[in-house]
């Protein structure tokens, strides 16, 4: 027996009112179910809430006034804001007013992708060079980095046990890392690296 699937378009020419051309990254805020994108190409987040999904006008964020503030990835985590920015840092930003509350970690290039573990502790970010590295959130300093792949990360994603971390690459691959608790109870300092 075959199904098919419908999926009705609500909003068809909503990419060309919001961001420019280039990647856009999208993400759902779990709590309020909004929307949330963002463009490597601008500084700007736009906020969706569900009752706007269809034909309200989203809540604009500006992040600075220069390119090194464009915003690659934006991933909300109960009132706190996880936001990659093009200047090759991650930032953490109160949730939903945005006002800044400090460094998470800074890479050799710019993050573009993000994932957290169910309990939020733990966060998995892919850079533009082709790294992906595992941080620990109460304590950044601390961090896993996991090299392979030959291209920027397009996406990375915990598993739901958090025994395994998926990525995928303009490389044309994807790997799966092990990432399980002990992995996560020997996370090193600054530059150990765990061939894939």
């Amino acid at each position: 027996m075959e199904t098919s699937l419908s999926i009705d378009i609500v909003r068809p020419n909503l990419k060309n009112t919001l961001h420019s051309n280039g990647h856009t990254y999208v993400d759902f805020e779990n709590s309020s179910g909004t929307l949330i994108t963002c463009n490597h190409a601008d500084n700007e987040v736009y906020l969706f809430k569900p009752e706007e999904l269809e034909t309200g006008e989203p809540k604009c964020q500006i992040f600075g006034d220069d390119s090194s503030m464009n915003v690659t990835f934006v991933k909300v985590a109960d009132d706190l804001a996880f936001v990659g920015l093009a200047n090759s840092t991650v930032q953490i930003f109160t949730y939903p007013q945005f006002e800044k509350e400090g460094l998470l970690v800074r890479f050799e290039s710019a993050p573009l992708c993000v994932d957290l573990n169910q309990d939020k502790s733990f966060a998995v970010i892919g850079t533009a060079d082709g790294t992906v590295k595992t941080v620990e959130l109460a304590s950044p300093h601390r961090f896993k980095t996991f090299e392979g792949h030959t291209g920027p990360i397009l996406t990375v994603c915990y598993d739901p046990s958090e025994d395994y971390i998926v990525t995928s690459s303009c490389d044309g691959t994807v790997k799966v890392w092990k990432c399980g608790p002990e992995v996560r109870e020997n996370l090193g300092m600054c530059s150990e690296k765990q061939q894939c």
